[in-house]
């Protein structure tokens, strides 16, 4: 089994961990060294847009349950894909697999400003007064 495999059966810890991390640094930064006055509570803003956070996730557990942890499980199983095709190191296969899912997901979030439909649902976050 190798390493790329061991993270996407283990997804979601790796995604959770990575977004608690990440939250907790930026959240402690934003406390300690903030660029502005708030015009609205941090307990408020932080509830409302972590709501929306877990809200989102759960509703995209319900429509895409393993649609692509499920389908990456099985090219692995199968080797699918280009990396099968060459020998190389756990640390670079986990760099590429990290650099392409980024670039993935960027393109999500440039979809996400483009397609009207998606961003109306998307732009609540861009609504938030004190977002900094």
């Amino acid at each position: 089994m190798n390493f790329g495999t061991i993270i996407l059966e283990n997804e979601n810890i790796f995604r959770m961990s990575i977004f608690f991390g990440l939250l907790i640094i930026m959240g402690v930064w934003e406390l300690l060294a903030p660029r502005k006055v708030p015009k609205i509570s941090k307990s408020y803003r932080w509830l409302n847009n972590l709501g929306l956070v877990f809200f989102n996730g759960f509703i995209l557990k319900i429509i895409f349950p393993v649609a692509s942890t499920g389908m990456a499980i099985i090219a692995s199983n199968n080797n699918w894909g280009i990396l099968h095709y060459y020998e190389i190191s756990p640390l670079i296969s986990l760099i590429l697999f990290v650099i392409t899912m980024d670039l993935i997901l960027y393109f999500q979030h440039v979809m996400v400003h483009a397609v009207p439909l998606f961003w109306q649902l998307h732009k609540v976050h861009h609504i938030d007064l004190d977002y900094d």
